[in-house]
């Protein structure tokens, strides 16, 4: 009879674990974003929130925004956030949140403490974007109303992740991604940029959604490059973009190159590419060999050839090798000289593959990044022409 008695209490336990942190929807406002800045020796905390009342009946974008930027400032992240509850009429539901902003000014100081912040949240899911908002307040990224989206957080994570696939100009990153990366050996973080395009206070309006052109836009195209926790600057067009092929965030991605010595050009589009590096020590130097290998499809080519011939497009090939080549060479010029910080993990290979060695160097780590000799080999394969065989363009050989 005992054990039946237990076998039962068992039994309902079971049953009733799934209800024990239930939260009527309509009471709660829903956090998508939060923003960070930091104001002389005050935190301004801002937070995007999405009204589940108003999610729940049939919404029209004409009659008000679904989400609403509360803020507030205090000595701590802490108190500046029991401030913006008193404003709340609900309850904040931090369980869902979408993207954390960091004001550029804000970052170049250092994230290691709001990155504490964030952890120790149990409730927070630690896969949201990490985002630099460039030359602006996280504050004025969260107040943009954008088209298409009815939620500006969604919105912006789309194009972030949209970007990075076509163009490659920009790197989605989550928080976990970045955590990882600080308290990695021989790898520093970066993250995503969002730049504010146009007036701030016309981006707050409404009516910023409904023009054909919006005077006010979220757009990405740049990397931010970080050295411990620190906010060192930016990589932009083919840095970005070669960044985001060493560490194999690319696919489908556009890639134009000149064909011929009067400014004409081709493009590929680049599937996902097979990337490998070594790093070596010779007397604590080190050097490193980079080599990439991908498949392709040539969607223009603007220079006079004979598509049908194999030694022509092996020509194309090694046209888009050099290009390649001079595009990972300007990610490296960046991070090693303008930045000497390595993003790219050379010093991480080291301490995962020669760790005996990498405690003798590891402190002075990215100085020898900084002048490290390193060789690249692009082996790229065209698997296809597109839907014609030649060029428009006719004289080709």
């Amino acid at each position: 009879m005992k054990i039946l008695k237990i076998l039962i209490v068992l039994v309902f336990s079971i049953f009733m674990t799934g209800c024990w942190q239930y939260i009527e929807l309509n009471d709660i406002a829903i956090v998508t974003a939060v923003g960070i800045d930091k104001e002389g020796k005050e935190y301004h905390l801002s937070v995007q929130i999405v009204n589940a009342k108003k999610q729940t009946k049939d919404y029209s974008a004409a009659e008000e925004s679904l989400v609403t930027v509360y803020d507030a400032k205090g000595k701590t992240l802490g108190e500046a956030l029991n401030k913006i509850s008193l404003e709340s009429p609900f309850e904040l539901y931090f369980g869902h949140i979408d993207m954390v902003v960091i004001g550029e000014a804000t970052a170049r100081l250092g994230i290691r403490e709001y990155i504490d912040f964030l952890i120790r949240d149990r409730d927070v899911r630690k896969n949201y974007s990490l985002v630099v908002a460039k030359e602006k307040k996280a504050f004025d990224v969260l107040q943009i109303l954008t088209p298409l989206e009815t939620l500006p957080t969604i919105n912006l994570i789309n194009i972030i992740k949209t970007a990075q696939e076509t163009s490659g100009y920009t790197s989605y990153r989550s928080f976990e991604d970045v955590l990882n990366c600080l308290y990695a050996k021989g790898k520093h973080p970066v993250v995503s940029v969002v730049e504010i395009i146009g007036d701030v206070e016309e981006g707050k309006k409404g009516d910023n959604i409904y023009e054909t052109i919006p005077k006010t836009r979220l757009i990405a195209k740049y990397v931010g490059v970080f050295k411990g926790d620190k906010l060192v600057g930016f990589l932009k067009d083919k840095a970005a973009l070669g960044l985001n092929i060493l560490r194999k965030r690319v696919n489908n991605s556009v890639i134009s190159f000149p064909c011929n010595d009067q400014d004409d050009y081709g493009s590929v589009k680049m599937d996902a590419p097979k990337v490998s590096f070594k790093t070596k020590l010779k007397n604590n130097q080190p050097s490193a060999e980079i080599k990439i290998e991908f498949t392709a499809t040539l969607t223009d080519y603007n220079c006079a050839i004979n598509l049908k011939k194999s030694e022509n497009i092996k020509k194309i090939e090694k046209m888009i090798d050099k290009e390649i080549k001079t595009i990972i060479e300007e990610t490296m010029k960046e991070t090693q000289k303008t930045y000497k910080t390595d993003v790219l993990g050379f010093g991480e290979y080291l301490y995962q593959n020669d760790y005996k060695n990498w405690g003798k160097i590891e402190k002075k780590w990215d100085q020898l990044f900084s002048n490290m000799p390193y060789k690249i080999e692009v082996k790229s394969k065209i698997n296809n022409t597109g839907s014609t065989t030649n060029p428009v363009r006719q004289g080709g050989t």
